[in-house]
């Protein structure tokens, strides 16, 4: 078996509103999409590790 990498493309809450959330992961060379629905504490996790990484890939100035 082959693996594939992938690369977060979003995460949201899920279209059936039970709570639950949908984390979406693209092939980084390729088209393909794979929702995976997650619980809450995962999905507040996975954001929290999301907006880091943007965070941490601003450019910061001080005045």
């Amino acid at each position: 078996m082959n693996k594939i990498e992938c690369e977060v493309l979003g995460l949201s809450t899920s279209p059936a509103g039970s709570g639950a959330f949908v984390l979406l992961l693209k092939e980084v060379d390729g088209e393909r999409k794979l929702p995976i629905i997650i619980g809450h504490f995962e999905a507040q996790s996975m954001a929290y590790v999301i907006e880091n990484i943007r965070l941490n890939d601003q450019t910061l100035t001080t005045f």
